[in-house]
């Protein structure tokens, strides 16, 4: 660190040392307004410069959180890129579900229409059956009424003898 201070203000000290020895060789009055003028701006150098070391290790702080915030964006950017990769994969198997989902609600509305009319077929061989045991029952009570009948005449008949 001793080092550095003599290269930013060995310059300073160095003019100071020329002014000093300048000052010597001068005149009475001149040698005060000399000295003067010359500590002034040898003092206003030294401000400026140790400002400007300050302004720069505020920089310089400032460069190195801005280096850490843009770590933590590329680390933020690198996770949200891998969230955005994992949600368009969720999102082509949602989009391959739906078209299976479809493709099942298309069968079975397929399916509901061969069922609709199976069932139409199926109601009407019913009607047809109803029909079919109605008249048969109508049929068997004729009959049943005949064959009343027929023992009745026989009845009759084998009283009559």
């Amino acid at each position: 660190m001793d080092w550095v201070w003599w290269l930013e203000y060995g310059d300073l000290l160095l003019g100071f040392l020329l002014l000093w020895w300048l000052a010597g060789r001068l005149p009475g009055k001149a040698r005060w307004y000399v000295v003067s003028f010359g500590i002034g701006w040898l003092a206003l150098l030294g401000w400026q410069r140790h400002r400007a070391r300050e302004r720069l290790q505020q920089l310089d702080q400032r460069r190195s959180q801005l280096q850490q915030q843009l770590q933590q964006l590329n680390q933020q950017a690198q996770q949200m890129e891998m969230q955005n990769q994992q949600l368009a994969q969720q999102a082509r198997e949602l989009a391959q579900q739906s078209s299976e989902l479809r493709q099942q609600l298309q069968q079975l509305a397929e399916g509901d229409s061969e069922l609709s009319e199976r069932r139409a077929g199926i109601q009407a061989q019913l009607s047809e059956t109803e029909q079919q045991a109605i008249d048969v029952q109508r049929e068997n009570q004729q009959l049943l009424e005949r064959l009343q009948q027929l023992q009745q005449w026989r009845e009759l008949a084998g009283s009559s003898e």
